[in-house]
């Protein structure tokens, strides 16, 4: 759905450690991942991918939302999310929420002082 509809290069990886290896090596515009994750919480991964590549935003998906701490919550300088979606998860509320981070982090990347359009 995010390559047909939403025009972005799709890499699909099973494992937290092999995509936080690519985050660093490939030019992702964001990372989706599961809150329910193998080896690692997402909240781990979401750490992890923060201290790697700080500026790559992520979209957390989890079938247990209350499970994530409120960003007023988290006050010890961890990585948090850009967004958390609940499962089931509408397919145009993924494809808007991952088009407006990518734009967004496309623009910070730029010395523009504009908004993007």
């Amino acid at each position: 759905m995010l390559s047909k509809r939403g025009g972005f290069d799709v890499t699909h990886v099973a494992d937290p450690t092999v995509a936080l290896t690519l985050a660093v090596t490939r030019p992702w515009e964001l990372v989706i991942a599961d809150l329910d994750l193998p080896f690692m919480s997402g909240l781990e991964f979401v750490a992890a991918l923060g201290r790697m590549a700080p500026r790559l935003p992520v979209v957390l998906v989890t079938a247990y939302p209350h499970d994530v701490p409120a960003p007023a919550a988290v006050t010890d300088h961890r990585r948090r999310p850009d967004a958390v979606l609940a499962k089931p998860v509408p397919a145009e509320l993924l494809l808007s929420t991952a088009a407006a981070l990518a734009a967004k982090a496309a623009w910070l990347a730029t010395e523009r002082h504009e908004p993007p359009l």
